[in-house]
């Protein structure tokens, strides 16, 4: 199962840096914010790592204060916050939308 969950991550951040490569060929996103994505994706990822002894409700909270934090930063960069989390996390397709409800 483990093994299973690591190809699937594997091939999900695969999908994200071929995203972010179109989007740096389309002048979507100069080279430098694509570098500032990767990292900022890489601080998230090591703040949900941290988040997973957490109680439930204290991993949710946390999560949705990372998510928050996350748009902001996009915004702050002018980036469109969907370019920061991917496919399948809240990227292009997916609602931007804070808190409860969507």
């Amino acid at each position: 199962m483990q093994e299973r969950r690591a190809e699937a991550g594997a091939a999900m951040e695969l999908r994200f840096e071929e995203m972010l490569e179109r989007a740096l060929e389309e002048g979507e996103i100069t080279v430098a914010q694509m570098e500032e994505i990767l990292a900022k994706r890489t601080e998230i990822a090591q703040s949900i790592d941290e988040f997973s002894d957490l109680p439930p409700e204290e991993r949710r909270a946390a999560n949705q204060e990372l998510r928050d934090s996350a748009i902001d930063w996009a915004e702050e960069n002018d980036l469109d916050p969907g370019v920061l989390m991917g496919p399948g996390q809240g990227g292009p397709g997916r609602s931007q939308s804070r808190g409860n409800g969507g």
